[in-house]
């Protein structure tokens, strides 16, 4: 799948609770927080419950799928609510990385390296 089809198919699925006090884009960003938390959760049990049968680990990789899938949901509109297709960010991001490994800063810190 392309990652623009994804995105319409998110902007198709997507509806936003709707209020004056609240911007779509801060209920998006707020909530993409709340799922990429519950990874974190996730991968903090895997490190926590070690040792662990391979299924057990198998049943937590798809927990960690399950909340990468909503991750992406959510950059998905977000992306969109701020302009951007999916395939315009992928682009800007790999752009961003080549630069950072051609110059040398790619394990450096901050945003302008």
């Amino acid at each position: 799948m392309k990652l623009d089809e994804y995105q319409k198919f998110c902007l198709d699925t997507a509806f936003f609770i709707g209020s004056e006090d609240i911007r779509e884009e801060a209920y998006l960003t707020i909530a993409l927080s709340g799922e990429v938390g519950e990874l974190a959760n996730w991968v903090k049990k895997w490190f926590r419950d070690e040792p662990r049968s391979p299924e057990e680990e198998a049943e937590l990789f798809k927990r960690m799928k399950g909340e990468l899938g909503d991750i992406l949901w959510y950059v998905a509109v977000l992306s969109h609510q701020l302009g951007y297709s999916l395939d315009e960010i992928a682009e800007y991001n790999k752009e961003k990385i080549k630069k950072r490994i051609k110059n040398g800063t790619q394990r450096g810190s901050g945003d302008n390296r």
